[in-house]
């Protein structure tokens, strides 16, 4: 009886188990039909069997009920070899009945037991009824090694004798926690009686010489697993590889623990006796730190031998045998995927750290160099002070009349004097030696630490790595159920189709991995329907009457690649390019320039169909946009290749991660984004001529393509700023292009490449990307929030999206008018004003911020003039200006009168808003160009009532503007 603790536990190892042995049968069965041989009914039996007696261990009567009649179905299987579609049909219902309750049970924790055998009891008696005779020869009949295709002893060696290794691997290892003696005799009669079965004399005699050494030297147990877990270690490898007359033999260092004790002359100086002198045990040796061992029994009146303090030559021999390192199992746990999510966040959050630490250094290198540079002028010029001061120390005291040495006694030549001025520039050159050594210090330390960040990095990457394939799932889980859809299909609507599947083993995501089944399900499907033609077709075509469809799964790059092939007719571009006409999504001047395949993008589009009636697979307006939509939402792509009287192929792309990623972070006008590294094939810096014009659309020759250029702040309907200062220092390092011409990034789409131009672009960094989280809808582009290494966020966009998106939305004009309705919503966008807000007051700055964003201002702000005209020189669109006038670095009076100097800036209107009340600071604010003089604490309606004066009734107010964009909304709440 177990404890319900125990019950528990085994309860889980059969729920554990089962998906595997159902996979099993379900795979067996699928191909019995064409290859029906004793080695793959072998296996069918043995997952019915398992299934039986984990059933029956927990409880589970039904299920061993079921279980226990289909191994005996299996059974039959050996003498009824031929099997027709109807027996293949029967096997399969059976195994339904076997599934069904189990798939419940492991879903919902509990099934109907007497209905499952109601259901059960009827296909497995039509079975049973059917096979006849052949039930009654199973117990007859016994497959050998040779029926089943295998070698008994290597999978007796590889399970069996594996695993009774790993236990006595595991009780040399802890013998505290079994009877060691016991657990070791127990798992060498085992071994015996494997070596008798499969005539191993020498694996034998490891066994038999271990139970004798036990019987010899019960004290010496633990020394002599050791030895046994030696030997019988060094004989498995010899049967695995090819040993099949021996299996190994006794190490001498065990055969000297089973040797009997013998008796044998003791000799000393003053008389000759007999003793029982047991064989040499080195190991015994070893632990009693004695260099012989002499037994007497204890009513003998013979004098024992003392072993002299220097043992003889041969006694000196006596060493402990090298011992090998103990076998390692390859042990396998099961880890709650909620767990390795926290994990993968918790790597997440490192990444983050590190990432501001190499931020962080990078600001202690700038510092560090400022450090020097000043030292070193600081250097140049005490030299120069030195020798001032020494000029001055030396020179005569007039004023003194009762100084030593002008009274006559010497001369002032002939002694110097070290006056207060000497003694303290000397101090001062010994302080400055010292404040260099200290820098060297500083210098040596920082790399010291550059080093330790760059292993850091180093591992954290292995890391990152290594738990990026822990989450992974082969893709097998998924794909396990489609040969039997494929299957019932094909004798359904009589349409022989055969599936080929290569690649299960491929790890995905587990979260990508469950969002796969609909699509690759929805494309299976309709390569049967759409793809595969009818047999009498086929047979007229010339093909094989049997259709294909292929499945390869593979990973390339960062991406893993899921092909879907079938050997039918291909598309038909005649009818996709009339149903294209008839929804309106072509006109016939279009088709004639489509290329082929932006002709078979369209059957991704809602509602596309060529199906010419309604059935249980085809016409049901459920089509293809749905695949490429649950792709999108994991991020993938699909696209697909036909080749007429060929066949068709899909091909989805899925991301291996989706938590950290190498990612480009590009300046776009005063925003910023972060683009996949995987997705730029290349980064240039054209020259002008480089760049020619086509209509409204710039195109560039790049590898004898001529590919358009789309500036992606045109493309992009988010338009927070992100260069905001102080509070953003990971994007300083993003400096914005000096060339004439702006960089130019080459993305790849498929076959398909077009070029982004940014203004500006960082190095490639490990970024950290955050999933969108509440109800705030965002476009299907932006697909997170990358985080910088001072904790700010910006979007991360997948440009193939992004520019999908923009072809979708002008899909119904021509190709040569996108390019002018994008720069025309790009215009109307930047119709949305843009303030900054000037205070050293981080209370008055947020007040500001509230009070503009109210009537339909987007806000900047900035603790002081300088950072003011930082940015202002990064974000153009700045048309209105609230400043301080105490400020520090720059103030404001500072700031105005830098901005009246500049033709640009000097248009933009200033409000001076200060505590300074008097005449003279307004008359001089108005006399550098002020727009306005106001004072704090300011009352909200007059202050915006003095803004509409200064702005002037023919600009537009900003509460007619409204701002359109989900994404601006959203990151203005959740970055500001």
């Amino acid at each position: 009886m177990m404890d319900s603790e125990e019950r528990e536990r085994t309860y889980q190892f059969f729920l554990e188990e089962v998906s595997e042995l159902l996979q099993v049968l379900e795979t067996g069965l699928l191909t019995i039909q064409e290859d029906c041989n004793p080695a793959k009914i072998h296996d069918l039996m043995r997952a019915a069997h398992s299934l039986k007696g984990g059933a029956a261990t927990v409880g589970l009567n039904s299920i061993e009920t079921i279980a226990h009649r289909l191994e005996t179905i299996f059974k039959a299987l050996y003498v009824e070899t031929e099997i027709d579609t109807e027996l293949e049909t029967l096997l399969l219902e059976a195994y339904d009945c076997l599934r069904s309750p189990l798939e419940q049970l492991i879903t919902t924790g509990s099934f109907d037991s007497e209905t499952a055998l109601v259901v059960a009891e009827s296909t497995l008696t039509r079975i049973e009824t059917r096979l006849g005779d052949a039930l009654q020869e199973t117990d007859h009949y016994l497959p050998s090694s040779s029926d089943l295709g295998v070698d008994l002893v290597e999978s007796l060696f590889e399970v069996d004798v594996t695993q009774g290794i790993e236990h006595l691997t595991e009780i040399v290892a802890h013998p505290q926690d079994y009877n060691l003696a016991t657990e070791l005799r127990s798992q060498a009669e085992v071994f015996l009686a494997f070596a008798e079965m499969l005539n191993l004399p020498g694996f034998g005699e490891i066994a038999t010489e271990t139970i004798a050494a036990l019987d010899a030297s019960p004290e010496a147990a633990k020394t002599i697993a050791n030895l046994a877990l030696e030997d019988f270690l060094a004989a498995r490898e010899q049967v695995l590889a090819g040993d099949r007359n021996s299996g190994g033999n006794p190490s001498s260092a065990l055969l000297a623990f089973s040797q009997k004790p013998q008796l044998k002359v003791v000799e000393n100086s003053t008389t000759t006796s007999l003793a029982i002198i047991e064989p040499e045990q080195p190991k015994i040796a070893a632990e009693t730190n004695s260099s012989s061992l002499v037994l007497v029994p204890s009513n003998s009146s013979l004098i024992p031998f003392e072993a002299s303090a220097e043992p003889s030559e041969p006694e000196k021999e006596t060493i402990d045998p090298p011992t090998k390192p103990k076998p390692t199992a390859n042990l396998k746990i099961r880890v709650d995927s909620q767990r390795l999510e926290k994990i993968n966040n918790f790597v997440g959050e490192l990444v983050i750290n590190r990432n501001s630490q190499i931020l962080q250094q990078e600001q202690l290198t700038t510092i560090l160099n400022k450090l020097q540079n000043r030292l070193e002028q600081f250097q140049r010029l005490t030299p120069q002070f030195q020798e001032s001061s020494e000029r001055i120390s030396l020179a005569p005291n007039h004023n003194n009349q009762n100084n030593i040495i002008s009274s006559g006694d010497f001369d002032a030549l002939e002694m110097e004097r070290y006056g207060q001025v000497y003694s303290l520039t000397q101090e001062l050159v010994e302080e400055t030696m010292q404040f260099e050594e200290a820098i060297d210090d500083l210098v040596l330390l920082k790399r010291q630490s550059d080093d330790t960040i760059k292993q850091q990095q180093k591992t954290l990457s292995q890391l990152r790595t290594e738990l990026m394939w822990a989450r992974m799932l082969p893709l097998k889980q998924v794909l396990a159920s489609f040969p039997r859809t494929l299957r019932d299909l094909s004798v359904k609507y009589q349409k022989p189709v055969k599936l080929n599947m290569i690649g299960t083993e491929v790890l995905v995501d587990k979260g990508i991995l469950a969002k796969l089944h609909d699509p690759l399900l929805h494309l299976i499907r309709n390569a049967f329907d759409h793809g595969i033609e009818a047999p009498s077709l086929r047979f007229q075509q010339g093909k094989p009457e049997l259709g294909q469809i292929d499945i390869d799964a593979y990973h390339q790059g960062n991406q893993t690649l899921i092909e879907i092939k079938d050997d039918g007719g291909g598309l038909d571009l005649e009818k996709i390019a009339r149903k294209a006409i008839e929804r309106g999504w072509l006109s016939v001047t279009q088709l004639a320039t489509i290329n082929q395949e932006e002709l078979l993008d369209l059957i991704f589009k809602t509602g596309f169909s060529t199906a010419e009636q309604i059935s249980e697979l085809s016409g049901r307006g459920v089509g293809l946009d749905v695949v490429r939509s649950q792709l999108e939402e994991i991020k993938g792509e699909v696209t697909v290749k036909s080749i007429p009287g060929k066949g068709t192929t899909f091909t989805l792309s899925l991301p291996l991660t989706q938590t950290i990623a190498s990612m480009l972070v590009c300046r776009v006008d005063s925003s910023a984004i972060a683009i996949p590294a995987t997705n730029v094939r290349e980064v240039i810096l054209p020259q002008a001529e480089q760049i020619i014009r086509s209509g409204n659309q710039r195109m560039l020759s790049w590898r004898e393509q001529l590919l358009p250029v789309y500036r992606l702040g045109d493309l992009l309907e988010y338009r927070y700023p992100a260069f905001v200062g102080s509070r953003n220092q990971a994007l300083k390092n993003i400096a914005s292009s000096q060339q004439e011409t702006l960089p130019l990034l080459v993305i790849s789409q498929g076959k398909q490449d077009f070029i982004l131009e940014i203004e500006g672009l960082s190095q490639e960094q490990e970024l950290v990307i955050k999933p969108w989280t509440g109800k705030m809808k965002t476009p299907n582009y932006i697909y997170g929030c990358a985080v910088l290494g001072d904790g700010g966020l910006i979007p991360a966009v997948a440009p193939t999206a992004l520019l999908a998106y923009v072809r979708e939305q002008n899909s119904s004009n021509q190709n040569h008018q996108k390019d002018s309705t994008t720069q025309a919503a790009s215009e109307e966008k930047r119709l949305v004003p843009t303030a900054l807000a000037v205070d050293d007051s981080a209370m008055m700055r947020r007040i500001l911020t509230h009070t503009l964003e109210k009537i339909g201002y987007r806000v900047l702000t900035a603790k002081d003039g300088w950072e003011a005209l930082e940015l202002l020189n990064q974000s153009p669109q700045i048309q209105l200006i609230i400043s301080d006038l105490e400020m520090p670095k720059l103030n404001g009076l500072e700031l105005l009168h830098r901005l009246r100097q500049n033709s640009r800036l000097a248009q933009i209107p200033v409000v001076l808003l200060t505590s300074r009340s008097s005449a003279k600071h307004r008359a001089l604010a108005m006399t550098l160009g002020a727009n306005a003089y106001l004072t704090k604490p300011y009352i909200e309606q007059e202050f915006l009532a003095e803004l509409r004066k200064i702005l002037g009734n023919n600009q537009k107010h900003p509460l007619e503007v409204q701002c359109k964009s989900a994404s601006h909304q959203f990151l203005s709440s959740s970055i500001a």
